[in-house]
């Protein structure tokens, strides 16, 4: 899009703001109000521009919010928190162990509508989200029993905003899904380190495919995952110091679950917490690690190509330019930077 969204937390009142930039990156173009509580993740904006979506976590809630911009003036579109899905009896509170949300993936105008019972005939964005991982050193997987959840815009005018409850599951999440370009498969980062992709059955449904590359305890990968554009490989870190690519087929190859692994970097300085992405053109993808090194990988073996260093920590998600000339991002100190890629 023209936007990047960012969402800033205040050391004072531990509340947030979302802010929107244009590609200068000189002023932000529009502020939301302050909004109680802690944003996980990074706020994604919809098709046009019109309504960014994300949660929010208070000390004794999780919110999921919508906001709408009208003339480069944000307000509150629509929420649903955990509290009110309770008492409605959509959730059971004995099966969300988590009482945070995790950050928002984005799905935008999925091409053969919603992937859920009911959605085919809505072409709007599909927005979803899964309770917080337990950030812990247990191996108990019972700390993440939580829900996962699904939106989007009505497709009538005559229809009202709905949060949809797709199920119970035994792991949470420290990121946002990611989708295919048709929005038809979801891939979600769980505890014990595995990966859940949903690309042959209805997102309400099992997960068919998992990749599960090490056994580190309970705790999920911490950085959002990248899926290349013929969408047989997806790229992830772990939360070592390891880079990967598995195969994403519908169809798991002979062997243990391991044989999914394609290939891992294990020359990492630091972790990475910010993600990846995939070039335009599907033979490069790019991570952040934790300490501000940015790599550039070969998608076929992993070779690192190159390497560039920020000097800066660097913990929030980022982004790629559509033609792949330039990345996005943000330091802990609160510079936005741009970086124009080589070819």
């Amino acid at each position: 899009g023209s936007q990047l969204v960012y969402a800033v937390r205040s050391v004072l009142s531990g509340n947030s703001r979302v802010l929107a930039f244009d590609r200068t990156g000189t002023s932000p173009v529009w502020i939301s109000e302050e909004l109680e509580g802690f944003i996980p993740g990074t706020p994604q904006m919809g098709t046009g521009g019109t309504h960014v979506y994300f949660t929010r976590n208070t000390q004794n809630d999780a919110i999921f919010t919508v906001l709408e911009i009208i003339g480069n003036t944000p307000s509150i579109y629509y929420t649903k928190s955990l509290s009110e899905l309770e008492d409605e009896g959509a959730i059971i509170p004995e099966n969300a162990v988590s009482r945070q949300w995790g950050p928002v993936g984005i799905a935008h105008t999925p091409s053969l509508g919603g992937n859920y019972a009911g959605g085919s005939s809505n072409f709007n964005d599909f927005v979803s989200f899964a309770h917080l991982a337990n950030l812990a050193t247990s191996e108990d997987a019972n700390d993440d029993y939580g829900y996962y959840y699904g939106f989007q815009l009505p497709g009538r005018e005559i229809d009202l905003p709905e949060l949809l409850v797709f199920g119970d599951v035994t792991w949470g999440t420290a990121t946002r899904p990611i989708f295919s370009a048709d929005g038809q498969k979801m891939f979600y980062g769980g505890s014990r380190q595995q990966i859940r992709g949903w690309v042959g059955k209805r997102f309400q449904s099992g997960a068919d495919v998992r990749i599960s590359p090490l056994r580190t305890g309970s705790n999920p990968s911490l950085s959002t995952f990248s899926i290349s554009p013929d969408e047989t490989k997806i790229f992830f870190a772990t939360a070592r110091t390891r880079f990967y690519a598995g195969n994403a087929s519908p169809n798991p190859p002979e062997g243990e679950i391991e044989d999914r692994i394609l290939w891992q970097s294990v020359s990492l300085q630091d972790v990475v917490e910010v993600g990846s992405h995939v070039s335009p053109f599907g033979d490069r993808v790019y991570f952040i690690t934790r300490n501000g090194r940015v790599h550039s990988a070969d998608t076929e073996d992993g070779d690192i190509k190159w390497r560039f260093d920020t000097l800066q920590t660097v913990t929030a998600d980022f982004s790629i330019s559509a033609d792949g000339s330039a990345l996005y991002f943000v330091t802990q100190s609160g510079q936005l930077w741009k970086l124009n890629l080589p070819r």
